[in-house]
């Protein structure tokens, strides 16, 4: 008879169905339950004990923080973001810059940032 998989081994599931890869924590009396799960390997989760909760809760949020500076800090959106720069500030500070000129790369902004929104 196979074995019956428990809530632990549920929740460690969803957790690694919502793309969850490693999980910081603190033992103590209240997940022995969910440490059984790891240890059988459900949802192919990474459990790092840490010392203390607050240590947990600062491993987290640096992961996640390491994580959105991948997605926003890469290569092509620095070199994107400096030529953005360079030109507005070629552009911008020559002699016949006009109200115009400027509202009209303002719209060019605006439409840009609308166009990321909706990827």
């Amino acid at each position: 008879m196979p074995a019956r998989l428990q809530v632990s081994d549920h929740l460690l599931q969803r957790l690694s169905d919502w793309g969850i890869q490693r999980v910081f924590g603190y033992a103590g009396d209240g997940i022995n339950a969910i440490l059984g799960a790891f240890q059988r390997g459900s949802g192919g989760l990474q459990f790092v004990q840490t010392p203390h909760e607050e240590v947990a809760a600062l491993m987290a949020r640096l992961t996640e923080v390491g994580k959105m500076r991948e997605r926003t800090d890469g290569a092509p959106i620095r070199r994107a973001m400096g030529n953005l720069r360079q030109v507005l500030q070629h552009r911008l500070t020559r002699d016949d810059v006009g109200n115009d000129t400027l509202l009209d790369v303002a719209a060019i902004i605006d439409e840009a940032a609308q166009k990321i929104e909706r990827l």
